[in-house]
């Protein structure tokens, strides 16, 4: 049978690093303050993992900076797969969440579920500092959870 890490390679825990896999610096940010408020979200975690099959074709005679540029454009990989009990969280992640996180993360969630011959729940998940207020319904209606750090606070 295959395996999680099978599919996306060995899961590491969920702590605090220097810096993530190709994950953006103000994505980094996030990461961080939700492991200070709360360290046990996700028991491991698979950075930028390619959740697509299809492979791009570079074309003959691009420069390298094009060459780049396409793998990265094409290359299909979610910024976060957050694994908790047996519920897989594929996660994008924005500082401020509009209607392009949804669709982001509803295409990897779909790419992540037509790779998963398991018994695993997917849940698609924005992790942003705040979400456009008009995107919540939505979310809600396609069964994104939308975690807004601001929400994690302890109330004084």
């Amino acid at each position: 049978m295959t395996t999680l890490t099978d599919l996306f390679g060995q899961p590491e825990l969920f702590a605090m690093l220097p810096s993530y896999p190709q994950i953006a610096p103000e994505d980094e940010e996030i990461l961080n303050t939700l492991l200070m408020l709360r360290p046990a979200y996700w028991d491991r975690v698979w950075y930028s993992a390619r959740v697509g099959k299809h492979q791009v074709k570079i074309p003959d005679g691009c420069a390298a900076w094009e060459k780049k540029y396409l793998e990265a454009t094409f290359a299909r990989r979610v910024d976060l797969l957050g694994l908790k009990g047996t519920d897989l969280h594929v996660v994008e992640i924005k500082p401020a969440a509009s209607y392009t996180a949804l669709g982001q993360v509803l295409v990897y969630t779909h790419l992540v579920r037509q790779l998963l011959p398991l018994p695993v729940t997917v849940i698609p998940h924005v992790l942003t500092d705040s979400a456009d207020p008009l995107i919540l319904p939505i979310a809600s209606k396609h069964g994104i959870l939308v975690t807004q750090l601001k929400d994690l606070f302890d109330p004084e």
